[in-house]
């Protein structure tokens, strides 16, 4: 009995000692499906949780499906980022990848902004995976995907829940700095994640809220759409409210009194 308890002890170690999707891919692992969070609306940015609202409002977008001619189906290979088109690495030649954004993986879970930790491109099949997706190949980093040419519009499918639930935290920058965060879920399938911002759209950091299943990402577009901006009232908007509330009430009741 001291045996058996002995060796299930040791394997539940093992089972939860993964730290990498490298790791992750020598044992079986069988992925469940959950729901996105709701997403707040923040000033200056729209967000999107069906890839066709997001088709529509940013009509002129790059498609980046993340093509290898290296790697085969249900596969995974990693190496150093940053990840960009033109250059070719381990995992895509250098024709593979189309121009526009860069994919670098921040040791650390966040905080050091220079790269050299590594990648992960899982192929259609490999871990449950439906598309070819990239992230993060050890869960305690985060990861930061850059625009050199920015770009307004940003949308993906958001792949977790392959080792555990992913909460990821979504910070969207701009020329301007900080423009918004966010939260959202992935599921092993992927879920679709868009923002379209009033500015231009520099980097979006993704950090992982648990540090045990970096998060992936699959089926990338970008490009510039138009924004509906919604109005905010500022101080002096907002005391003329109440003024004129004031003022309804006041006549509303001397009305009841007269009648």
């Amino acid at each position: 009995m001291l045996r058996i308890l002995i060796l299930a002890v040791l394997f539940t170690a093992y089972g939860f000692s993964q730290d990498s999707y490298t790791e992750v891919g020598s044992r079986s692992v069988t992925p469940t499906s959950r729901a996105q969070l709701p997403q707040p609306v923040l000033g200056g940015l729209q967000f999107f949780t069906i890839r066709g609202d997001f088709d529509a409002a940013v009509p002129a977008q790059t498609n980046e499906a993340f093509p290898s001619s290296i790697v085969g189906a249900n596969n995974i290979c990693t190496d150093f980022t940053p990840l960009m088109a033109g250059v070719g690495d381990m995992c895509f030649s250098s024709t593979d990848l189309t121009p526009g954004w860069v994919l670098t993986a921040i040791p650390n879970g966040g905080g050091v902004r220079g790269g050299g930790e590594d990648y992960a491109f899982l192929t259609s099949g490999f871990l449950g995976v439906t598309n070819n997706a990239i992230g993060a190949n050890t869960f305690t980093d985060s990861m930061t995907l850059d625009f050199p040419t920015p770009v307004n519009g940003v949308g993906f499918d958001l792949i977790g829940d392959i080792v555990g639930p992913v909460g990821v935290t979504l910070n969207i920058y701009g020329s301007s700095g900080l423009l918004g965060s966010t939260s959202a879920i992935g599921s092993s399938t992927g879920t679709f994640w868009g923002v379209l911002a009033s500015e231009p759209i520099t980097q979006i950091e993704f950090i992982d809220q648990n540090g045990t299943d970096a998060p992936l990402i699959s089926n990338l577009v970008y490009g510039n759409g138009s924004v509906v901006e919604i109005p905010t009232l500022g101080t002096y908007g907002l005391l003329g409210f109440v003024l004129i509330l004031m003022v309804t009430s006041v006549v509303f009741i001397r009305r009841r009194k007269m009648a």
